[in-house]
């Protein structure tokens, strides 16, 4: 039939051989990392058991050998004791109970009389007392017996410096200086050398106050001329007012006799 067109002849399609699937073997998510377990706190220990103590004894500790007993409370001096533990004794109570130090000084002085710490003791416990002529009395007593122990020099001298009048300074002065004649390192020497420089500075300036000021020196080239009179000639100087030194009575002149008037002659008569 005109017009119409050829069917179209359809070739026949490739044969498509099927494809082999590799199988994809299925994601398996990683596991997770396990959470942190929270650390475990320690438990306490437990509280420890009370035990009833056991009553406990205390030792009496023994007194040193070198340390004194202390004295009773009454004040009693103990009998039959050396004159280190009465020395010791009374230097103990110097400062607090110088009354009772005497008593001990004095029981030491009984039990060695011819010793010269037991007087310098008294004398120490006298000047905590401020009793300076006892303090005196007994360092003068222990220097009696020992004049070079220190201790009585170094206290009489104390003695001496508190009671303040200038010959007493004197006297203290001496004594700090004999102190470090003896002993210039003791343990006092520091003190004396002080006290022996104030006593002199001291001493110089009473002196210097007793001693009347000297006029100071005229120059005869400097000093005023006297002033001149009416002739010209200098004036005198004015008389003294200071009495004339008079003679005692046995030196005076003995005064001139006494005479009689004379008596008129006598006339004759006619």
């Amino acid at each position: 039939m005109p017009g119409t067109l050829p069917a179209p002849k359809l070739q026949p399609l490739p044969s498509l051989e099927p494809t082999a699937v590799t199988p994809v073997a299925p994601v398996v998510p990683a596991p997770a990392p396990p959470e942190p377990r929270p650390e475990a706190k320690p438990e306490p220990p437990p509280p420890p058991a009370v035990v009833a103590a056991e009553p406990h004894t205390l030792t009496p500790i023994a007194p040193s050998p070198s340390a004194p007993p202390a004295p009773s409370e009454g004040g009693a001096i103990p009998q039959g004791k050396g004159i280190n533990y009465y020395l010791a004794q009374g230097h103990r109570l110097l400062d607090s109970k110088p009354e009772q130090a005497l008593k001990f000084f004095a029981k030491a002085g009984e039990v060695d009389p011819g010793s010269p710490e037991p007087d310098s003791g008294r004398g120490l416990a006298y000047s905590n007392l401020e009793r300076w002529g006892d303090a005196v009395a007994a360092f003068q007593a222990s220097l009696h017996k020992n004049p070079e122990y220190t201790e009585a020099i170094m206290g009489l001298a104390e003695a001496y410096r508190a009671q303040g009048s200038v010959p007493n300074k004197r006297k203290a002065l001496g004594l700090y200086q004999r102190y470090l004649d003896l002993t210039p390192d003791g343990a006092d020497a520091p003190v004396a050398k002080a006290q022996v420089d104030i006593l002199a500075s001291d001493l110089k300036a009473a002196e210097g106050a007793r001693s009347p000021a000297a006029a100071p020196p005229v120059n005869p080239e400097t000093a005023p001329a006297a002033p001149a009179n009416e002739e010209g000639a200098p004036a005198a100087a004015p008389p003294s007012r200071e009495a004339a030194p008079t003679a005692p009575p046995s030196e005076l002149p003995a005064p001139p006799p006494v005479l009689a008037p004379e008596s008129p002659p006598k006339q004759n008569g006619p």
